[in-house]
C-alpha cells in the first residue's frame, strides 16, 4: 500500500511493541511511517475509495471513503469514514463482520478450513454487496 519496504513505512508483523515498553499490541494505520498510494492519489486531487485492507484503521480522512480491515478492533468502532457513511452502510441489511476468530484455521488443516468456510463466504458477500453499492452510489463516484 505504500511501495516502500517494511524498514520505510515500519510495519515489521501483525504485532509490535508499545514505544517505550515490552507489551505486545496489534499494528494498524498509526504505525504507518508512509503515505498509502491512496493518500498519494489524494493529494494529487484524485478521489479515492478502499475496503477492508489490514492496517487501515483509523481510516484517514480521504476525499472517498475507507472502510478499515481486519485490524479493526470492533463492529462499534469508527471504522468508516467519512462517519456519515457508516449510517449508509450499517443496517439490518448489510452488517459488518469483522471476526478474526477464524485466522488460525489458514494453517494447513483442512478440517478447520472447512468448518470455517460459510462464514467466510458470508463475509465475502458482504464485502461484495458494500461494494456495489458504493460504486453504484452517484456520491461516492466522481
Amino acid at each position: 500500500m505504500t511501495g516502500k519496504n517494511p524498514g520505510k513505512h515500519g510495519i515489521f508483523h501483525f504485532v509490535e511493541t508499545e514505544h517505550g515498553g515490552y507489551a505486545m499490541n496489534y499494528a494498524n494505520a498509526t504505525s504507518r511511517r508512509s503515505p498509502t498510494v491512496w493518500k498519494l492519489l489524494n493529494d494529487a486531487g484524485y478521489s479515492v475509495g478502499t475496503m477492508n485492507i489490514p492496517f487501515t484503521y483509523p481510516p484517514e480522512p480521504l476525499n472517498g471513503f475507507q472502510i478499515s480491515g481486519m485490524d479493526t478492533p470492533s463492529e462499534s468502532s469508527p471504522f468508516i469514514h467519512p462517519p456519515a457513511l457508516r449510517e449508509e452502510l450499517v443496517k439490518p441489511s448489510w452488517r459488518n463482520q469483522l471476526d478474526l476468530r477464524f485466522l488460525g484455521a489458514m494453517i494447513d488443516r483442512r478440517a478447520a478450513r472447512v468448518r470455517c468456510w460459510p462464514k467466510w463466504s458470508s463475509m465475502d458477500k458482504q464485502w461484495t454487496k458494500a461494494a456495489l453499492y458504493l460504486l453504484g452510489e452517484p456520491s461516492h463516484r466522481t
